[in-house]
């Protein structure tokens, strides 16, 4: 099952990435110590059943759709770095719209205990986005808002 957490980082002034965040175990979800400019609203997204995930999105309004940025971080015991050819598990992100609408708005795969930051985008409105979920490819949920 999958051992990770999504929560947005907060930018620096000086810098239009999000900053990846630093967490060698398992432990309660760390909020950023400010969102970063421009987000509409924060969602979090608790673990589904028996995964061992957590998260939290930003919706940030842009005047052509709304972004929406997390960050990754594996929780598990901590791992030696994998081989590159490894194998992965692919994650999705879905959106669910006002209207019950879903649509898949990013697709990644990171290696076994590594982190990973997701950036997504998607042409709602911030206020017309019901939830997200995170899946695995096959279609478990793993978190959801």
């Amino acid at each position: 099952m999958a051992r990770w957490s999504c929560t947005p980082r907060a930018r620096s002034p000086s810098s239009s990435r999000w900053s990846a965040a630093s967490a060698s175990r398992p432990g309660p979800l760390r909020r950023p110590p400010t969102p970063p400019p421009g987000t509409v609203r924060e969602l979090a997204l608790p673990p589904v059943a028996n995964s061992e995930t957590s998260g939290l999105a930003g919706l940030t309004a842009r005047p052509w759709d709304t972004q929406i940025p997390l960050s990754c971080l594996y929780r598990g015991e901590p791992r030696p770095t994998p081989p590159p050819d490894a194998p992965r598990t692919t994650y999705v992100l879905v959106v669910r719209g006002a209207d019950g609408t879903e649509q898949e708005i990013a697709r990644w795969s990171p290696p076994p205990g590594q982190d990973a930051v997701v950036s997504a985008s998607t042409d709602l409105p911030p206020d017309r986005v019901r939830g997200l979920e995170v899946r695995t490819a096959a279609g478990e949920p793993v978190t959801r808002s």
